[in-house]
């Protein structure tokens, strides 16, 4: 509700109050006034239609229009990628904060690789005690790599 919304409304947000809070408070359904309350949301709200309303569908209706003669946005061409930086400036940037980031605190690089080795370790455990397979057999390429995948998780989070 702007100030002049308000003003026409008889209810002006005081100086020093958040005119969101007025907004809301204004517009809310208080208990024991709820017949007051829909009455004045209802006057408040076909006021805005009738006015400001209106006007701000002028606004929208001519700005949807397709412009007229010469647009000189339309020769402006953007370019591709939307980024400012290179992947190759991006990656370099993120390892650069991860290296400074382990300079700063090294213990969280010890405490991360221990959780996740012994992570891994519970997790081959269970699978093999679940799935009933000798642990000679239990190493073969596609679960190394997946216990790989699991390991690199666990560093990552």
């Amino acid at each position: 509700m702007t100030s002049c919304c308000g003003r026409r409304l008889e209810h002006p947000c005081p100086l020093n109050y958040n005119p969101g809070d007025h907004f809301i408070y204004t517009l809310a359904i208080r208990g024991g006034m709820e017949e007051e309350c829909r009455q004045f949301v209802s006057h408040a709200c076909d006021s805005f239609r009738d006015g400001e309303g209106m006007e701000m569908r002028r606004y929208i209706d001519q700005a949807m229009q397709p412009p007229q003669g010469e647009d000189g946005l339309a020769k402006i061409r953007l370019p591709k990628s939307p980024y400012r930086a290179s992947w190759f400036n991006q990656f370099a940037a993120m390892t650069r904060r991860a290296t400074l980031e382990q300079i700063r605190a090294p213990i969280l690089l010890t405490v991360k690789l221990s959780q996740s080795l012994v992570s891994v370790k519970a997790r081959r455990g269970v699978y093999c005690s679940v799935l009933r397979v000798p642990k000679k057999v239990f190493l073969t390429n596609l679960n190394l790599f997946i216990l790989d995948q699991i390991l690199i998780l666990q560093i990552c989070v």
